[in-house]
């Protein structure tokens, strides 16, 4: 019988189970002479004797782990991965055509007990009952799954011996079961789609619920075309107001790209050229706030397009804007029924988890006193909270805590890490999430409900893409950014340190700290293998301490150019749309390295300082000729960075990582590190005092909109900086000249929310007060961010 599993088993696959360099001398063995004798037992399993005397036993059902071999090695050994390369040379099928598609969600239940174990599935079970997020893959020949905290990669077809993930111990083969089954979910719901985000299971899943192997997806009738373009934006507005006024009627969407949701944009149709009114904004080339598309999670809760700052319970304010979680359209396929969690009900009818509730009830006590009146009953009960929620495992909801606790903490110490502006940014992500669980959103991407804290994972290869070097007076943060060489994921792994206020290091002076058994500066530009790695569901990395020589150091060499995308770029028109298309960030996972990516450059055109911003630019092209503006700001800790910058972009880079964003009504990178013809440049680690010569570039007039939104944003972190009960007549005076900058601007729904504020403010109704802060919040934050 011919073993189909063992022809299978490509290049990138044997990479994967092994590693490339025990592939590469396992080849280079076999050229050398060095090939076993091959026979095939009567059960199928096929045994391989070296000339070396050492023997291969490969049972039928057996992958790279679990085949025998009489060497030394306790793992994959070159003998393994030789007999595979050997089995493949001499069997004529190894030429075989172009892999036939299938879905690891064929397999049955009974087959995962059987393979398993009955109590690794009865564990899955209890995982699913707890709900969890994952984003199915359709890809050939190696179909995939990313959960929270692992990827899980079907490698042979059928066979369950070599799935391949990361995480090791009990959470390997429970990783698995929970692919599986979120492949059978996506077979169901959207037979056809190449890529699919899902939320499965919750506490009102039955174990009935689970879809059967090979089950016939359901007939939901005809797909609902989207609806056309209006002809004026003022009708765009109409239109989105009946939307919201008749519970949503957006399409369903299992997955373009956009982030979490499965529900597409209301204002589907509306031109991005054209501001609220219809008139054109003076000195723009489009207006984000009319027609833009940020996406929506599954459950209608509203994007930017016109609709970021409606009050909750789905009622347009002043301009027909609905809020985030103001529409509520189609649930998840499950059904209303597969709530956010126990607890209470929102005003849509639909469960929001009670630990959610008291979060925003806290948030909103915060948001009168304001931090300049917080005292420490508010910030011990803020810290209790915490961990409230993160007990409930409403990972992201507690990460917006810590930092509100920072942020407090920071203010009563008369810290540098304080700022106003942040700290009523945190305020609003509670309410956001909020809106969105109540609204149906996806609760793991919303709420990071049912995730895993922490996952150790098995021999691991980290490729290095730069560090970020951050800090105020009295710390100093290093971010060392690590994409997972198998599926691109970028990691963070992250040290802090205390520095006395006479000292004040540089980021080249700390290029010599120790990291991970080596220096600052060596990890920034070099591939890290691990075997006592773990990661949180908010792609944060830890090395065990103690284990260092489970951890090895080695160059980067060309490994950026082998990443699998998305972090690789090479088209940037593609990496934008498909910015445009996330949902807001307030209501998007907390993940490290959000947006970290490595951009394939095929020229530099232009390289220029602002001396007034103290910002260097440089517009950089693809090979289609698609462009971004890499921009970077001088930091005090990294006074050489931007003349390091400007020679690394000057000598001809092939790539460059960094952060991409939309701003400036365009694509924009922040940069971390750079590779060109002399190696890799990290600007925040370079040496230099930041006196070299930069070509200037001419003055260019501020964005009118981005002033109006920077002017308007600030009056209302005034706001939660004093407190909704203490502000004073100056502080509304200036949210109303805002509000008039905005109208002048053409942002003429957005200047309606911020005067709703006002008026309430009048009234001294505290709920409508809270409740039209936060409108106006989600507007001006989410019409920012599309910039």
């Amino acid at each position: 019988m011919t073993r189909a599993d063992l022809l299978a088993l490509d290049t990138d696959a044997l990479v994967a189970l092994a590693n490339r360099g025990l592939v590469k001398r396992a080849a280079r063995e076999l050229d050398a002479g060095a090939v076993p004798t091959l026979s095939t037992d009567a059960d199928g399993a096929v045994r391989g004797r070296f000339p070396d005397g050492v023997e291969v036993v490969f049972p039928v059902g057996a992958g790279l782990d679990t085949a025998s071999c009489t060497c030394p090695a306790t793992g994959v050994c070159r003998h393994r991965v030789g007999l595979v390369l050997a089995y493949q040379r001499e069997t004529e099928s190894a030429e075989s055509g172009p892999a036939e598609e299938w879905s690891p969600g064929s397999i049955d239940d009974e087959t995962l007990r059987q393979v398993l174990g009955a109590r690794t599935v009865t564990a899955a079970r209890r995982r699913r009952t707890a709900g969890y997020y994952a984003h199915v893959h359709r890809d050939t020949p190696a179909p995939w799954v990313e959960l929270a905290t692992c990827t899980v990669r079907f490698l042979v077809p059928g066979e369950l011996g070599y799935a391949h993930t990361d995480a090791v111990g009990p959470d390997h083969d429970e990783a698995i079961v929970l692919a599986i089954w979120a492949f059978r979910e996506a077979d169901e719901r959207a037979p056809g789609e190449r890529d699919v985000r899902l939320d499965l299971g919750g506490p009102e899943e039955t174990p009935g619920d689970t879809p059967k192997a090979g089950a016939a997806p359901p007939d939901h009738g005809p797909e609902r075309p989207r609806s056309g373009a209006p002809e004026s934006a003022d009708q765009a507005e109409a239109s989105e107001a009946d939307v919201v006024a008749s519970g949503g009627g957006s399409e369903p969407r299992q997955s373009d790209g956009a982030g979490p949701g499965d529900a597409a944009a209301v204002n589907s149709g509306a031109s991005a050229g054209v501001p609220e009114g219809g008139e054109a904004a003076p000195g723009r080339a489009d207006v984000v706030e009319s027609g833009g598309r940020v996406g929506v999670p599954e459950g209608g809760v509203a994007e930017s397009g016109g609709r970021a700052g409606a009050p909750e319970g789905g009622e347009t304010g002043p301009g027909g804007a609905a809020g985030v979680g103001g529409a509520v359209g189609p649930r998840d396929a499950r059904g209303a029924e597969d709530d956010v969690g126990s607890g209470a009900r929102s005003g849509g009818g639909i469960r929001v988890h009670v630990g959610m509730e008291s979060a925003v009830e806290l948030a909103t006590e915060l948001l009168a006193e304001g931090a300049m009146h917080a005292g420490p009953v508010l910030g011990a009960a803020l810290r209790r909270m915490r961990r409230t929620v993160g007990e409930q495992g409403l990972h992201w909801p507690a990460g917006a805590l810590d930092d509100l606790a920072e942020q407090l903490d920071a203010y009563a110490a008369r810290g540098a890490r304080y700022a106003a502006e942040r700290y009523a940014e945190l305020l609003t992500e509670l309410h956001a999430r909020r809106r969105a669980a109540a609204a149906g959103g996806l609760r793991s991407q919303i709420l990071g409900a049912g995730e895993p804290g922490r996952t150790p994972l098995r021999r691991v290869r980290l490729v290095s893409l730069g560090c970020r070097v951050g800090g105020t007076v009295d710390e100093r943060v290093a971010d060392v950014f690590l994409a997972h060489a198998g599926d691109g994921t970028v990691l963070v792994l992250r040290r802090r340190w205390d520095v006395p206020p006479e000292e004040q290091p540089t980021g080249h002076e700390l290029t010599r700290r120790r990291v991970a058994g080596t220096s600052l500066g060596a990890l920034a530009v070099a591939n890290l293998v691990s075997e006592s790695a773990s990661r949180s569901a908010s792609r944060v990395v830890h090395i065990a301490q103690g284990r260092i020589a489970k951890t090895t150091v080695m160059p980067v060499g060309d490994a950026w150019s082998r990443l699998p995308e998305p972090v690789m770029v090479r088209d940037l028109a593609a990496a934008s749309r498909a910015l445009e298309e996330l949902p807001p960030r307030l209501i998007r996972p907390r993940v490290a390295a959000e947006h970290v990516r490595v951009v394939e450059v095929a020229e530099v055109r232009q390289i220029g300082y602002h001396p007034g911003d103290q910002r260097l630019d440089a517009v950089i092209a693809d090979a289609a000729g698609g462009t971004a503006t890499v921009a970077a700001e001088y930091r005090a800790h990294c006074p050489g960075a931007l003349d390091a910058l400007a020679a690394a972009l000057g000598d001809g880079p092939r790539l460059i990582t960094g952060f991409l964003r939309r701003g400036r009504g365009a694509l924009l990178m922040d940069p971390i590190a750079v590779l060109g013809a002399g190696g890799i440049t990290v600007p925040d680690l370079a040496p230099g005092e930041g006196d070299g010569e930069l070509a200037v570039q001419m003055p260019t007039a501020r964005d009118r909109l981005d002033t109006a939104l920077e002017a308007a944003l600030t009056g209302f972190a005034e706001i939660a900086h004093r407190g909704l009960r203490h502000a004073t007549p100056g502080v509304h005076r200036r949210i109303e000249e805002a509000a008039a900058e905005l109208r002048r601007v053409g942002l003429t729904a957005t200047a309606d929310t911020a005067t709703a504020f006002l008026t309430a403010c009048r009234t001294g109704d505290a709920d409508a007060m809270t409740r039209t802060w936060v409108d106006a919040q989600l507007r001006l934050i989410t019409t920012a961010e599309l910039r």
